[in-house]
């Protein structure tokens, strides 16, 4: 450790600078607090108002200064009234992964034992009143998929396969 060479102009406190410096008219400050202070800048921690519940919030850092909001909720709130009190569901993203977590990773349809990428299928569509619930779904693969899709196989027999899938699978239910 170098013995001081100079005084902090802000709070006094003797620290080292380099003689380069000191020679250039820097090496005024100790820290960086006080030089923003010998600057007239901004000093972190400061504190805010926040914009949606009013309440003060500290900002600790000067990459942090443009924020509005005491948190991520106030901010959401906020920023999309419409879905304050909204519960969020809790369980699979979409149709399809509900379908391949209750009947596994193969085409439903009999004898066919392709188990690579499947589709889910809604047995009746969805414009038609039919719902994402797995009683109305099915796994296909992509040759079956595009078969019902085009009405080659009927709704009724897309309700028997499942059955019948359904009935090898656990045959006590």
């Amino acid at each position: 450790m170098r013995n001081p060479n100079v005084t902090c102009t802000v709070c006094g406190a003797p620290f080292y600078s380099r003689p380069s410096l000191l020679a250039k008219g820097w090496g005024k400050y100790c820290t960086t607090k006080c030089r923003a202070v010998g600057e007239g800048r901004n000093i972190y921690p400061t504190t805010k108002k926040c914009k949606h519940c009013g309440e003060v919030f500290t900002i600790l850092g000067k990459r942090f200064r443009k924020r509005k909001f005491c948190s991520r909720s106030c901010a959401a709130k906020s920023n999309n009234p419409g879905r304050q009190g909204v519960k969020y569901k809790r369980g699979y993203t979409n149709f399809r992964n509900l379908l391949l977590h209750e009947y596994g990773h193969q085409c439903m349809i009999s004898n066919c034992g392709y188990n690579r990428f499947v589709d889910s299928h809604h047995i009746k569509k969805k414009s038609n009143g039919g719902s994402d619930k797995k009683e109305n779904g099915i796994l296909l693969c992509p040759t079956h998929h595009r078969e019902a899709d085009n009405m080659f196989i009927s709704e009724e027999k897309i309700i028997k396969h499942k059955e019948h899938f359904l009935k090898d699978r656990c045959p006590s239910g």
